[in-house]
């Protein structure tokens, strides 16, 4: 049993040899495929293939955990206009390398990403406001009245070429004069009667809309809360008319 003991126990020491060996050449082999990784990322980055130069970048730190590449991930993010994405990598390399060199210049990135971020965000918020802003009622009665003008008036031009086509058939089979009956019986009548109905309402209309412009412009000028009292508002189901008139 001592000579067995005496065996076993250089063998357990070379086995454990190996076992640290095989964590060193591990190590070394992930080492050489980052450094591959971030030599491919560098050239894509220098050929404009900024999306390529990130996927690269943000593998070989992956595999070796190298704080300096969150700057070349930032910067290829930065590139890509994916500000957000690269304030959070630029903040975590300076987080992992307080003293880097470039700090200076990183910060100065950081400040303007944040700024164009802002300014982004402030944007957006107003163009939401804006789809939210209430529709003056006047707006709305002038092109509903215009556009109410406008039908009528083509109506009344339809109805008035129909029963002149009318009329001109009836000049061509009653040469001696038509009777009343025979008349009537063209429906030119109708359309006579449809032609004046359209064509005083286009007018009313039009009137309408001419006196309700400077009305709207009065209005739409004025900040009171009486100038404001009658609104439309864009609601999820429709347009809804609010206050007073």
């Amino acid at each position: 049993m001592i000579v067995l003991g005496s065996v076993l126990v250089p063998v357990s020491v070379h086995a454990q040899d190996d076992s640290a060996e095989g964590r060193a050449v591990s190590a070394m082999a992930r080492d050489e495929e980052a450094r591959s990784l971030f030599e491919a990322g560098r050239t894509a980055f220098s050929d404009g293939r900024f999306e390529d130069a990130l996927g690269h970048f943000e593998r070989s730190y992956a595999l070796s955990g190298r704080p300096q590449l969150l700057y070349n991930i930032a910067a290829a993010q930065d590139r890509l206009r994916r500000d957000e994405e690269a304030i959070g990598s630029f903040e975590r390399y300076l987080a992992e390398l307080p003293g880097a060199d470039n700090r200076a210049e990183v910060e100065g990135r950081l400040e303007a990403l944040r700024a164009a971020v802002a300014a982004r965000r402030s944007a957006d918020t107003a163009d939401t406001a804006d789809s939210e802003r209430p529709v003056d009622a006047p707006i709305l009665a002038t092109i509903v009245l215009g556009t109410l003008a406008v039908v009528s008036a083509g109506l009344a031009t339809g109805f008035w070429i129909a029963a002149n086509d009318q009329y001109g058939t009836l000049e061509r089979t009653c040469a001696s004069g038509c009777t009343r009956d025979e008349v009537l019986a063209t429906g030119i009548q109708s359309n006579v009667d449809l032609t004046n109905g359209f064509l005083v309402a286009a007018i009313a209309l039009g009137v309408g809309t001419v006196v309700a412009f400077p009305l709207e412009l009065m209005l739409a000028g004025g900040h009171d809360e009486a100038s404001q009292s009658a609104r439309l508002r864009v609601a999820p189901m429709g347009l809804v008319l609010e206050g007073t008139l």
